[in-house]
């Protein structure tokens, strides 16, 4: 009777035993299994790639082109804000800086003018930019305060062989805290590229003068820029970014000169800095204490 009693308890016991010599064992395999997931997910978050920057780059270039060659057709902003004379020779697109290529139409009442401006099938500009289409301006002023709202669309137009839709809206100063003329934008855009490849924009700018304010020509204008958008690729990246230390446009030049940016994606933090304010095509981007030096150019096509 208590030989059989001693069976039973080493018959319960040793299963104990061998569990828990085991439990070690499968503790290391959960920490492998759980390690290789791990594993696995850091390698489908793939790193911000150059073609990825170079769209977003590009998207705010353009945007950038656009509204300097528009501001060019109204002039300074005294003259914008300040008046709604439109005589029949600016209608017609016969003043000085304006591409004579146009048809502008103006619309005006008591404190509205609505704008089109139809580039028909090709209108190049002075950097040899090609627009088309249609672009739609409707301008509210508020003189008391010294600035004007903006909101502008576009219809079938493109800047080169890129698809412009979407909408702005601009309220421009005339005079800011610092006496210089300011403008805040809001924008949801598209942006589509011949292979079919686009960058959706959401976000908000603020553009102040630098240079140039109080001359026609915007060849000359120098901007300084700040604010944040998010970006999605037609990939379904989606990209936010914000500016840091102001981004500074010279109009004389095709690439943004000075100023740093950040750019997140999947969490990941990148810097982007456009350099010391030399004109030229370079910048460099930073993740993870890794600095790589990217050219700036179009988005190469498919």
């Amino acid at each position: 009777m208590n030989y059989q009693n001693f069976n039973l308890t080493n018959t319960l016991i040793n299963p104990m035993k061998n569990l828990i010599k085991t439990l070690p064992q499968l503790l290391l395999l959960a920490i492998v299994i759980s390690s290789c997931e791990n594993e696995e997910i850091v390698k489908t978050q793939e790193l911000l790639s150059e073609e990825q920057t170079l769209a977003v780059v590009e998207s705010e270039t353009i945007e950038d082109e656009l509204d300097n060659v528009i501001d060019d057709f109204f002039g300074s902003i005294e003259i914008e804000i300040g008046s709604k004379i439109e005589t029949e020779d600016k209608s017609q697109g016969q003043r000085e800086g304006l591409l004579s290529c146009v048809t502008k139409t103006v619309v005006l009442t008591a404190t509205e003018k609505s704008v089109t401006l139809d580039f028909g099938e090709g209108c190049e500009t002075p950097k040899e930019d090609v627009l088309k289409g249609i672009i739609k301006m409707d301008f509210e002023w508020n003189f008391a305060e010294g600035t004007v709202t903006i909101l502008k669309s576009f219809e079938d137009f493109y800047f080169n062989d890129v698809l412009v839709e979407g909408s702005k809206t601009i309220i421009k100063t005339r005079s800011n805290a610092n006496e210089v003329p300011e403008s805040v934008v809001t924008f949801d855009m598209k942006l589509t590229w011949a292979d079919g490849t686009f960058a959706e924009r959401t976000g908000t700018r603020t553009r102040t003068f630098i240079e140039g304010f109080d001359t026609r020509p915007y060849a000359d204008n120098v901007f300084s820029i700040v604010g944040n958008a998010t970006t999605t690729l037609s990939d379904g990246t989606v990209i936010s970014s914000e500016i840091l230390e102001p981004l500074i446009r010279n109009m004389a030049c095709r690439y943004i000169v000075s100023g740093v940016k950040t750019m997140i994606k999947e969490g990941k933090t990148y810097t982007l800095d456009f350099g010391d304010g030399e004109c030229d095509n370079k910048a460099t981007l930073t993740v993870d204490g890794e600095t790589t030096e990217i050219e700036l150019r179009k988005k190469r096509r498919k």
